[in-house]
């Protein structure tokens, strides 16, 4: 059950090269967390071709000292994901915090 915590400037692809953006063909529960620092920061998250938080949604406001506040900032909650690539576009004036949390089936 692998967890991810990083902060990302503006970049296509957040998780591109990052250990654990695969997921194996028996599929993940994937739960997320995202905050930020500045209003209209946005953020997406697709496998393949399925967005799975559409491109364009933002982050809650409130990143202080790199914190992800666990009980606010829930954007996915108990997803299934089949197998594939994730992919997590990020539009933001200064930097967003993610926390992804996977549990492999």
């Amino acid at each position: 059950m692998p967890t991810l915590r990083f902060g990302t400037a503006t970049v296509n692809d957040a998780l591109n090269g990052r250990k654990f953006n695969t997921i194996p063909p028996g599929g993940a529960i994937v739960n997320m967390w995202a905050s930020c620092v500045t209003n209209g920061d946005t953020f997406g998250l697709a496998i393949g071709d399925r967005e799975i938080v559409a491109d364009g949604a933002e982050a809650n406001i409130e990143i202080a000292a790199d914190v992800v506040d666990v009980q606010r900032d829930q954007v996915v909650f108990n997803e299934f994901v089949g197998g594939g690539q994730l992919f997590l576009p990020a539009t933001c004036t200064t930097e967003i915090q993610f926390l992804i949390h996977l549990r492999y089936l």
